[in-house]
């Protein structure tokens, strides 16, 4: 989902892209910089900031009231109208997802961290309900588990190396429920995934 830094001032969407923005008063206008293509708009009250894609989608942001640093979705809409609801919860001023609904108000999802891991529970209440569980080391995804069959739940499990040239632990291994292991190398000899000269950082593996 999209986020937006108050205090960065930086706009994170849902598709990876990434903006800063010019954001200086509670009341005044947003502009979003460095767009070269207007895919969206982004436009804020005292309530929420919204972004609305040229796709007629739109996302609605807590807004300049909301004391938390970081803005997350509470509402999202397409073009027909259709929407999901969503309620967060804010642990070591981190957000976190509760629940998402329809707009008729049933439960899709429903989250719990147990141990700083996470449970969701899709369509909780239903005959349809299932569980996946996502273990955390160290705040990386290690491993998941989907109880959508109880007595056969499905395992996958993410291994984590250190790439050099100073970046640390990147994700280089998946195993799957029938324990088929894919695994991924990094360039590092600068020549895969460089910044324009200007920014003057070395290229990314």
């Amino acid at each position: 989902v999209s986020t937006y830094d108050a205090s960065s001032k930086v706009l994170s969407l849902s598709n990876g892209e990434t903006h800063p923005v010019l954001d200086a008063f509670s009341s005044g206008p947003v502009t979003v910089d460095q767009q070269k293509l207007i895919t969206f708009k982004m436009s804020k009250s005292s309530q929420h900031y919204a972004i609305v894609y040229k796709n007629g989608n739109s996302e609605y942001l807590t807004g300049p009231d909301n004391a938390q640093r970081v803005k997350v979705p509470f509402r999202l809409q397409n073009a027909a109208g259709h929407q999901l609801l969503l309620e967060w919860e804010f642990w070591r001023n981190t957000p976190r997802l509760k629940t998402v609904r329809d707009d008729s108000g049933a439960v899709l999802l429903s989250v719990t961290y147990p141990d700083d891991n996470a449970s969701l529970r899709f369509w909780p209440g239903t005959r349809d309900e299932y569980t996946v569980s996502l273990t955390l080391d160290n705040k990386r995804l290690v491993a998941v588990q989907n109880h959508a069959v109880p007595e056969f739940p499905f395992d996958w499990k993410l291994g984590y190396s250190d790439v050099g040239g100073g970046w640390g632990l990147w994700l280089t291994s998946l195993e799957g429920p029938g324990g088929l292991l894919e695994y991924v190398r990094y360039r590092t000899d600068g020549g895969a995934n460089k910044f324009p000269l200007s920014a003057r950082l070395p290229a990314l593996p």
